[in-house]
């Protein structure tokens, strides 16, 4: 029939039906641009019907009312002109450095950026870039201290690759620090910075431009708040710019890419051969419209003057409603297929529209759920079965013939598969032992290392909890990753490492009437602490000054109370 109702069970479901309904008019003729997936808000659906779709090989175009910020291009943007606003956290530095429009640094160096960061332990926070990142400019920075330190080779990063990290970081913050500006100034500025750092490649898409081109003109737009005459803040106009970004959608496409997936907003005035309208239920469409509670209807109506502010009353929603779903089912010029949810994918039942079931009445059509035109299971196999043979794709057609009891071998190619599988078993043979086969460096010479560099307890350890973790760290280099402070704490290595140094220095500098006991410990233990947590400041460590007073304090304590355990130890061994 002209129109046809469909239910199923879900998002999922629904968009699975979707596209097997577009199929099916496919089948008979009409093309694919003259077909048209309509739904109240497309945002609910749109993960599920380009899964569905592909699956199919159907194309679809998604694009309309797609926000720009979920494209790469419009996020980088936001991202470097927002770093200093949310404090430069290493991450979005890392994701920023490594996009492919990032134009600041070539690719290799960018890679050097990102071993340099995990390895000074950077995570977020101005402090901790200024802290651990710009006194190591002066020079080049070993990575794998502890490997050298073992006698293995450790990896050096150049130091015009640190200061290139430092010059970018320390550029945008007084960049984007700079004192209040005309709204065009900021523009302006804005516009400078994204050139100076990020470009389209040439072989851009139609979505990285249309992204890319919302950028410039939230930017433009920006620029006319100098009317108001009041100059802005990096932080308004970033706070102005970031509202329209999250609110921009991408255009409607011109149809050229297939079968059109459109909002009910922007489906008005469109004609299509065929329309499939989806997400017919209440609270979705109709949307659920609610009338303000601090400013009802009455008082909305009585402030209504036709000299004066015209302020519309939000019941008003329910005929904007009833209108946009009239569009969207008269848009349909020779068939129409209406789909609803009869629950959603938990099973829990749902509330077929009310338009749906007066268009239903209208067009002499048994109510919603009475007697469907087609019914989409909610189990696997029955909702292959529901389908006509000629709309199954060859992997469905196999999972219902395992469902059946039968082979998969007739949708499947089961010859290719066997071959397939056969090469591989191929290629994974090693075949007989080579003459280079269990070759290692001699022994002994990785034994004399090891007796004049030593093990650390650390390294013990992590050999007798999992000696192939110890192999991959510790031989092959693959250590893992350190998760920098938050500013708030210390992490366990930064912490391990001051611990050692100061009990090395304390140690070191011990006398003997100190060691037996005869003389006061404390100054030596002051002397050897100072030292260490001078070198190792908040700046250093990347924490408030605060907070590093109190880890200090903390850790000094803990100190003292190791030190005199031991010795006295030391001391009942000795007698």
């Amino acid at each position: 029939g002209r129109v046809v109702v469909v239910s199923a069970s879900g998002a999922r479901d629904e968009a699975w039906a979707a596209a097997k309904e577009t199929l099916r008019l496919l089948n008979e003729g009409v093309p694919a641009h003259e077909i048209a997936v309509v739904a109240r808000t497309l945002e609910p659906y749109r993960l599920a019907l380009a899964e569905a779709f592909a699956s199919e090989e159907l194309p679809l175009d998604l694009s309309c009312g797609e926000p720009v910020l979920r494209h790469p291009s419009a996020k980088a943007a936001l991202d470097l002109l927002t770093l200093r606003a949310r404090d430069f956290p290493a991450r979005t530095v890392e994701d920023l450095s490594g996009s492919p429009y990032f134009t600041g640094a070539e690719a290799k160096r960018t890679a050097k950026w990102r071993r340099l960061i995990d390895a000074l332990g950077i995570r977020a926070g101005w402090l901790q870039w200024r802290g651990k990142l710009e006194p190591r400019t002066g020079g080049p920075v070993e990575l794998r201290p502890h490997r050298v330190r073992e006698g293995l080779p450790g990896e050096i990063i150049p130091a015009e690759d640190a200061k290139a990290l430092w010059s970018f970081v320390s550029g945008l913050r007084e960049t984007l620090g700079e004192p209040p500006a005309t709204w065009s100034v900021r523009s302006e500025q804005a516009r400078v910075l994204l050139a100076a750092h990020l470009r389209l490649p040439p072989d851009a898409g139609t979505a990285e431009r249309d992204a890319w081109g919302a950028v410039q003109d939230a930017l433009s737009e920006l620029a006319a708040f100098d009317r108001l005459g009041e100059p802005c803040s990096w932080e308004d106009f970033l706070d102005s710019f970031e509202r329209k970004l999250s609110r921009a959608t991408r255009d409607a496409g011109d149809g050229r890419l297939g079968v059109r997936a459109l909002d009910a907003m922007d489906a008005r005035g469109q004609r299509f051969r065929a329309v499939v309208l989806i997400g017919l239920k209440e609270k979705l469409f109709p949307r659920q419209v609610l009338e303000d509670p601090l400013l009802r209807d009455g008082a909305r109506a009585a402030l209504r003057h036709p000299a004066g502010y015209w302020i519309g009353r939000k019941a008003a929603g329910h005929e904007e409603e009833r209108l946009l779903f009239y569009f969207a089912a008269a848009s349909a010029k020779e068939r129409l297929v209406l789909v609803y949810p009869r629950s959603d994918e938990a099973g829990k039942a749902s509330v077929p529209s009310t338009y749906l079931r007066e268009l239903c009445r209208a067009a002499g059509l048994p109510a919603p759920g009475e007697d469907d035109t087609r019914r989409v299971p909610r189990q696997p196999a029955e909702r292959l079965r529901s389908a006509p043979p000629d709309l199954l794709t060859p992997r469905e057609a196999g999972l219902l013939s395992v469902f059946d009891g039968g082979s998969p071998d007739p949708a499947l190619g089961a010859a290719d598969l066997a071959e397939a599988l056969d090469r591989v078993a191929a290629l994974n043979d090693r075949g007989a032992p080579g003459a280079y086969d269990g070759l290692t460096r001699p022994i002994a010479v990785e034994l004399a290392k090891l007796r004049k560099s030593g093990l650390s307890p650390t390294a013990m350890d992590l050999y007798a909890t999992c000696p192939f973790r110890f192999f991959a760290a510790r031989v092959l280099g693959l250590g893992e990753r350190e998760e920098g402070s938050d500013r708030g704490e210390l992490t366990p290595q930064a912490r391990g490492l001051v611990y050692h140094a100061v009990l090395e220095r304390f140690y070191s500098g011990l006398s003997e009437v100190e060691w037996e006991g005869k003389k006061d410990w404390g100054p030596v233990f002051d002397a050897a602490a100072g030292l260490v947590f001078g070198e190792n400041d908040w700046r250093a460590l990347g924490l408030y000054p605060l907070l590093w007073e109190s880890a200090r304090i903390d850790m000094s304590a803990r100190l003292r109370s190791f030190i005199e355990w031991d010795l006295e130890r030391l001391r009942a061994a000795k007698v």
